[in-house]
């Protein structure tokens, strides 16, 4: 039985695509050298509140779901689905499955571009797709060299296709190079995308995909920038209630005037570690639950979502389902309102 266990998965995803880049050394420039073609978005589904894959379905913030098809690693909600990749399996094909899906209600399109799955980010508006694509041109030991890329969803154009700082294909063994240093999207504010190169920051404007060096002497997480994604997940939209938690002990709730109120959780059978993270809305904490098979031992994700005041907590998933919440951390990562 195959489990999703998102943040896990990082390591081996981007070892599996450096490897993947070694056994396809006689292709020059990747199979995507000049860009990728993408559908334009017609009918986005809701991308706010609270998602998540379970298995291989992945049900969205308004209570409609979507078939992947497949179990699902690492994926974003845009446009008019999901973006996706698949999660690695016993029968997990480099060649096939590594590169990028959009499940719709319409199917599944596969779409040309090997990107690290961790890397995907999508805009507060559902409207712009950002990853780190493993598809250009190979250094002598036949590794590609990443290309950070932005997509409108709404045009289907690729508004920014960048190697700039990326290491050269003739002087750097990039599976050296990306261990060190790994190409990373920081995320959106306002009308650009921050991404990390191995040299610096970089700035792309979503409109022109002009791009601008935004670190030189100053740390980056003393810019502003940098704290507008820096999200407090503790703290409810509206600020009445908070999560605390100690030492791993059983998260509490603070709520008006400093009222305590104890969490519950109980998953009948199973050994429970559990912690909240972020809030769906002002009633709702959510978090997610590690959960031991006491059979298997096998070690699961679980989501949890709670309610205030009562301090009731419910498994939004089975144990023998497994979890996968969207890219990035906390929980809720996509808009809430």
């Amino acid at each position: 039985m195959t489990h999703v266990v998102r943040r896990a998965l990082a390591p081996i995803l981007l070892a599996l695509i450096l490897l993947a880049g070694l056994a396809s050394c006689g292709e020059e420039g990747g199979a995507n050298a000049g860009g990728a073609d993408w559908s334009e978005s017609t009918d986005p589904v809701e991308h706010r509140g609270l998602s998540f894959a379970d298995g291989r379905t992945i049900h969205l913030g308004d209570g409609s779901t979507i078939d992947a098809g497949q179990w699902v690693g690492a994926y974003v909600v845009a446009g008019d689905g999901i973006y996706f990749t698949l999660a690695p399996g016993d029968d997990y094909d480099e060649d096939r499955d590594r590169r990028l899906r959009l499940a719709t209600a319409d199917g599944i399109e596969v779409i040309d571009v090997l990107p690290d799955p961790m890397s995907l980010t999508v805009s507060p508006d559902g409207q712009h797709l950002a990853f780190i694509d493993h598809n250009g041109e190979r250094d002598t030991f036949g590794t590609p060299q990443a290309e950070a890329v932005v997509v409108d969803l709404g045009t289907g154009e690729e508004v920014v296709r960048s190697n700039s700082d990326m290491g050269d294909p003739a002087e750097d063994d990039f599976a050296d190079l990306y261990g060190e240093l790994e190409p990373e999207i920081h995320g959106f504010v306002d009308d650009r995308v921050y991404v990390r190169t191995v040299k610096d920051t970089t700035a792309f404007d979503l409109d022109t995909g002009k791009a601008t060096q935004v670190t030189t002497g100053d740390s980056v997480t003393d810019q502003d920038w940098f704290q507008e994604l820096t999200i407090d997940g503790s703290k409810s939209p509206s600020g009445t209630w908070s999560i605390t938690s100690r030492d791993n002990a059983v998260p509490q709730l603070i709520g008006p005037a400093g009222k305590v109120v104890a969490t519950d959780l109980q998953i009948q059978d199973f050994e429970v570690r559990w912690h909240l993270d972020s809030w769906v809305d002002d009633s709702t904490p959510v978090g997610t639950a590690e959960v031991t098979d006491p059979v298997t031992t096998e070690v699961v994700t679980v989501l949890i979502t709670c309610a205030v005041p009562s301090g009731t907590c419910t498994a939004r998933t089975e144990p023998d389902g497994g979890l996968a919440p969207p890219n990035g951390d906390p929980t809720v990562r996509q808009p809430i309102g």
